[in-house]
């Protein structure tokens, strides 16, 4: 007999079958309870309470896969092994190898493990709907010559192929039932059984059968059904269970099996009248609009972060204020995983004990980093897999910092390939002239270096030995490559660093990795044995089967919240549900296709008789069940959330689900998170949350920030940690305390003028630089730098070689030694030769020529200048040509000015200086008044107001800017700069003032220079600069001693202290705030406020 309980959700159709359950026992039947898998330890417990101890061993609970293996178990035979998801696609990809000459469709996929996978879940879904290779063959021919035609004909012979590969010796897990069916023909299990099926949305094919053998053997069948039978009209939402009972009740006719009672249970029992209504709503059988404002809420939040955080601080909230047990509350989202990181890091944050089936693919194991990193270096070493695999800590016993120092010195080098297996030789300071006084010191590092090197590579040179053309040579490989490197002592070891930092679950799911890992490269021998497969293939292979491979953790405790994804969760009749993710296209989620067969072609299937579905209108049916059956579990409360924008900053709609419930509970509360006030809805229900809170609220400003510190900081200890991250926050007033500064400063504080530049551009990062000495590797290639430093040698030997004949060298000459000083650069550079590919060379002989031309421009200004060449690279400090220039400040400070002059040019008593540059510069007298631009003024203050007797009594010139760019014109390689407003000086420069070599020196008809004479500045101006420097010199000290670390900086036209900053990611520059932008002055009023005065003439 055939029976059925049918009935909405919580209408107690598992309470009748319980019931009914209990009357069969007590009339001494043998009952057979099949539930869902998820289902199966709440349902024994229940009987268990229903029963007591004396009966509950009479009721069987099983779900269909446990009643196959207790089938199994019966009816004996040879055991066989029961293939993993990694397994499968592992047999898969060798049976599409051995079809690649037979079949031509898909042939040039059939070595990829990724395609492997969509073959295996389109035989999966043949499998579960009891589809088999003949039903394939016999469609096929009832199918016109067609590209379908040809998809069904290959999958057939794959399909059967496979199958042959495990006959006999594996089970694919989706065989599984089909066993089972095949067993229940010999052995009658379920004679004389009273039979009852409950939880079901529906059944595939696979299922159907056994439910086939059921009604032919059992004496009766009881099947419960979430739908409605009381009207009429059939609805949609409950269009799979529909057809599930009429395929059920196919089967007893062709049996013959009489259907008995069909019973309708209407009333849903719920606790909460809003729970009811709900329920109502989404059932199709209330409309309109409600006044219940209780036991319902939504939530519209900012990002799935915030709900979560509402979440859990609800929940602790309901848990305190109405005494509820944490097991009493279920979260359900349909993408789980979105939603992982943020549930645990909030529900620590909240003390909450949450249980949820985290399952980590085994490619996030450091032991899966470990192997696919070698595997890729024994392909071809190349730098970032290199120290991937050294980074895992499983190969050697390096520390971390020796790594480091490897992975330095390869950047620096650009070591790839076999340059981590010769011997390196390249100077560890990188681009530059090595010193001979340094030479035992680089030997000795380079020894020290080729050591670890040495230490590091021998792993991957052991591994290569044994590395062969087939899968077993290559797993045995790999097997080698962990007795080498005693893999399994360190996973040891790491399991000892974890115990302060990681979770219980996350050590064991760590520990499951190494025995999961040996299992796949069994299964990888055990399939593919001596077959021969190329490197990428194998690494292809043992990649797909780590990623379908997972580690998971186990339950901790007894009163937990329980967090799953809408498919996968069957809670238990709990009080409380919060459903995250209500957005549009998430929940309910738009169905997708992703299979071999497109819908239309599963249309043509269906239509020839083939039992497949269509999969998006099942999948749309499926989805609208599954948030009906997950909205309606909660007995009491229910809330709905959704947030605005993704984790990925898309913007997000609410869904249907939270609109219809919505707009029909119209007094319900709607939430927002965050909140901009503090509100008793939202106080913060434990001390770490309330910081976190309290962060928020004080850097935005929020009102609330002050009662929350009168809560939160109790102690002097909290309230100082509050104060230093706040502090670390707020970039206007950063800063060091004045002892700290002083003590890591010291006193003499030696200052370059670049360091004088930075200071004043940005504070912040004259602190990470010279205060902390942090500092990004420069790799030795020919950026901006270098060429920059290539040309400065150049340049300088060229200028000290002919200070006598400088304006008589010929084009000849020039080329000649230009050539000669380049050789002689790169050969004082130990281990530049490396560099020398075509490229490099190519790059070069640009610079070369580039260099060339300067030089001739350089010959040709000498040649009617009357300045000469004084000197070239004037040292000023550390016992230079210029001895050191002191600026005291505070009590006790001062700072030692150092650096080098590119050049000094001389006429009479006049002295300018001359820099070269690559790139553009264009000197603004405004920047100065803000410390920038400083460099060439202050070698001319070293040079006019230093110690040096040979300066004393000369007069400045100016200072001049000379581009070395060669596609500039011939006005564009004037150079620019300051230049002292007397005749003489200009005329010496420049002979026929024409704008060519200096920018073109203006005259009134009066006889006075012209205002729009912007280079040039009278020769008593140089004094205000010079004091200015004084007093700037002064405020970088005391600024440096009162701890000024503020990340405000500077722009000035073109130029930004942040634009190619070393720091940005450390500084917490908020994009909202404005640098300090550089005020455009004419020269009299920048001449004005050096002095302090409103106006000035000049």
């Amino acid at each position: 007999m055939l029976n059925f309980i049918y009935g909405r959700a919580a209408t107690g159709k598992t309470y009748e079958t319980l019931t009914r359950i209990k009357n069969a026992v007590n009339k001494g039947e043998r009952v057979i309870f099949i539930v869902p898998e998820q289902y199966s330890f709440e349902s024994e417990r229940n009987v268990l309470s229903l029963l007591g101890d004396k009966d509950a061993h009479k009721v069987l609970v099983y779900s269909f896969s446990s009643l196959a293996d207790t089938l199994t178990s019966l009816s004996g035979g040879k055991a066989r092994k029961v293939l993993s998801d990694a397994d499968k696609i592992l047999f898969m990809n060798k049976a599409l190898l051995l079809l690649k000459d037979e079949l031509y469709l898909w042939r040039r996929y059939f070595s990829s493990a990724g395609f492997a996978s969509k073959v295996v879940d389109m035989i999966g879904e043949f499998k579960i709907s009891a589809v088999f290779p003949e039903d394939l063959e016999k469609t096929a021919e009832q199918l016109k010559p067609s590209f379908l035609k040809e998809k069904i004909e290959a999958l057939a012979l794959i399909y059967r192929t496979y199958d042959a590969i495990l006959k006999g010796r594996f089970i694919d897990p989706a065989d599984k039932l089909e066993k089972l069916y095949n067993d229940l023909t010999f052995n009658k299990y379920f004679e004389n059984s009273t039979v009852f099926i409950d939880g079901f949305k529906g059944f595939t094919g696979q299922q159907y059968r056994i439910i086939d053998a059921i009604l032919a053997q059992s004496n009766s069948l009881t099947v419960t059904a979430l739908c409605e039978m009381d009207g009429d009209e059939a609805k949609e939402i409950y269009h799979n269970t529909y057809e599930a009972v009429k395929n059920i009740k196919d089967i007893a006719l062709r049996h013959r099996v009489k259907i008995g009672e069909e019973i309708y249970l209407s009333k849903p029992f719920y606790e909460t009248k809003a729970m009811e209504k709900v329920e109502g709503v989404l059932s199709g059988n209330l409309g309109g609009t409600f006044k219940e404002n209780e036991n319902i809420g939504f939530l519209v939040a900012k990002t799935p972060e915030d709900e979560v955080a509402f979440t859990a601080r609800n929940i602790r909230r309901l848990v305190r204020e109405k005494g509820y047990r944490y097991r009493d509350f279920v979260i359900i989202a349909r993408n789980s995983e979105k939603y992982e990181t943020a549930i645990e890091r909030q529900f620590k944050d909240y003390d909450i004990s949450c249980f949820f089936d985290k399952r980590i693919p085994l490619t996030f194991s450091p032991l899966f980093a470990f192997v696919d990193s070698a595997l890729s270096c024994t392909m071809l070493i190349n730098n970032e897999e290199f120290f991937r695999f050294l980074k895992t800590g499983l190969a050697t016993d390096l520390t971390t910092e020796e790594i480091s120092e490897l992975e330095n010195y390869a950047y620096l080098w650009n070591i790839n390939s076999i340059g981590f297996e010769k011997e390196w030789d390249m100077d560890p300071t990188g681009f530059s002239e090595t010193k001979s006084e340094k030479e035992d010191e680089i030997k000795e590092t380079l020894s020290r270096l080729n050591a670890l090197r040495e230490k590091a590579i021998a792993p991957l040179v052991n591994m290569r030995r044994f590395y062969g053309s087939t899968v077993k040579e290559k797993a045995y490989a790999v097997a080698k490559l962990f007795e080498f490197s005693k893999t399994d002592e360190k996973m040891k070891m790491l399991l000892s660093f974890m115990e302060k930092d990681f979770s219980s679950e996350d050590m064991d799911a760590f520990r499951q990795s190494w025995d999961l890992f040996m299992s796949l490269l069994d299964g990888m021998v055990r399939c593919f044995g001596d077959d021969v497969v190329s490197d990428i293939q194998f690494k292809e292979m043992l990649t797909i089967s780590c990623q379908t491979t997972t580690v998971g953790r186990i339950p901790q405790m007894l009163d937990e919240v329980t967090f799953g994804a809408a498919d996968r969760i069957r809670p238990s009749r709990p009080k409380v549900a919060f459903i995250l993710g209500a957005n549009q296209g998430e929940f309910p989620k738009s169905p997708d296709n992703n299979s071999i067969l497109g819908n239309s072609e599963r249309n043509t299937l269906i239509k020839a008789g083939l039992k497949v579905r269509n999969k998006t209108l099942f999948l749309t049916m499926e989805e609208n069940l599954l948030v009906y059956s997950c909205s309606c579990c909660p007995s009491q409360m229910l809330f709905v959330c959704c947030s605005q924008t993704g984790a990925d900053g898309s913007a997000n709609e609410p869904s249907i689900l939270f609109e219809s419930l919505r707009n029909s509970f119209v007094n319900a509360k709607v939430y927002y998170e965050p909140s901009d006030e503090l509100l008793m809805e939202n106080l913060p229900e434990t001390e770490n949350s309330a910081m976190q809170t309290l962060y928020r609220f004080f850097s935005l400003d929020k009102k609330g920030a002050s009662t929350l510190i009168d809560a939160t900081l109790k102690t002097d200890r909290q309230r100082e940690e509050f104060k230093n991250i706040i502090n670390s926050k707020q970039i206007y007033n950063r800063k060091l305390s004045s002892d700290k500064a002083k003590k890591l400063y010291g006193n003499n504080i030696p200052m370059s003028a670049t360091r004088f530049d930075t200071f004043f551009g940005c504070h912040f990062r004259f602190f990470c630089k010279y205060g902390l000495n942090t500092s990004i590797i420069q790799p030795a290639k020919l950026d901006v730098m270098q060429r920059g430093t290539i040309v400065h040698y150049v340049l300088e030997q060229f200028c000290n070689n002919h200070i006598d004949d400088i304006e008589s060298v010929t084009r000849e000459q020039i080329i000649t030694e230009t050539a000669k000083y380049i050789t002689d650069y790169f050969a004082s550079i130990k281990g530049s030769e490396t560099l020398f590919d075509e490229r490099f060379t190519f790059l070069v002989e640009k610079i070369g020529e580039a260099i060339i031309e300067v030089l001739e421009r350089i010959v040709e200004e000498f040649s009617q200048s009357k300045f000469r060449v004084e000197k070239c690279e004037v040292s000023i400090g550390n016992d230079g040509t210029i001895p050191t220039v002191i600026f005291p400040f505070g009590k006790d400070g001062k700072l030692s000015l150092y650096g080098s002059i590119d050049r000094l040019d001389r006429w009479g008593s006049f002295i300018r200086i001359v820099d070269y540059k690559t790139g553009s510069k264009t000197f603004k007298l405004s920047d100065t008044l803000y410390g920038l631009n400083m460099q060439m003024l202050l070698y001319l203050y070293c040079v006019i107001r230093g110690e040096n007797p040979d300066c004393k009594g000369k007069n400045p010139a100016g200072i001049l800017y000379l581009p070395s760019k060669r596609d500039l014109n011939k006005t564009g390689l004037a150079m620019n700069g300051i230049i002292c407003a007397n005749s003489d000086v200009v005329e010496a420069m420049e002979s026929e003032n024409a704008g060519k070599f200096i920018p073109k020196y203006k005259i009134n008809k009066d006889g006075s220079p012209s205002k729009s004479n912007t280079s040039f500045i009278p020769e008593e101006a140089f004094d205000t600069i010079f004091d200015h420097i004084e007093n700037l010199a002064k405020k970088l000290g005391e600024d440096l001693h009162g701890g000024q670390i503020s990340a405000v900086p500077l722009e000035s036209g073109d130029y930004s202290a942040c634009k190619y900053c070393d720091y940005k990611t450390v500084c917490l520059k908020r994009e909202d705030i404005e640098p300090t932008k550089v005020e455009t002055l004419k020269n009299d009023e920048v001449f004005a406020k050096m002095r302090g005065e409103e106006e000035s003439e000049v």
